[in-house]
């Protein structure tokens, strides 16, 4: 249990993919924010991109152009890089 949830449900998922080699801390933590402002706020942020999501997606798991409320219990933040340096974090409110 992580903040009195499940952890096979995270209540928002937020993913970076970047080739960069190096990034600064605050650019790192910046990444993260949006996930901790959800769980503190209510509000998940918009996708303004998502014009075409793949057909076989269940669009009504997907946040489109406006942002939506949503009570996060859990929030889940993945970055990807190149040769698999992969990391995940969930997040939950502290209790």
């Amino acid at each position: 249990m992580l903040g009195g949830s499940s952890m096979a449900f995270a209540s928002s998922i937020n993913s970076d993919a970047s080739a960069m080699v190096a990034r600064s801390k605050l650019q790192t933590w910046t990444l993260r924010i949006p996930q901790l402002k959800a769980i503190r706020t209510g509000w998940i942020h918009p996708n303004i991109n998502l014009d075409n999501p793949e057909k076989t997606v269940d669009a009504s798991l997907l946040v489109g152009q406006e942002k939506e409320r949503l009570d996060v219990k859990v929030a889940l933040s993945n970055s990807f890089g190149f040769g698999g340096h992969n990391s995940s974090i969930l997040f939950a409110p502290y209790k």
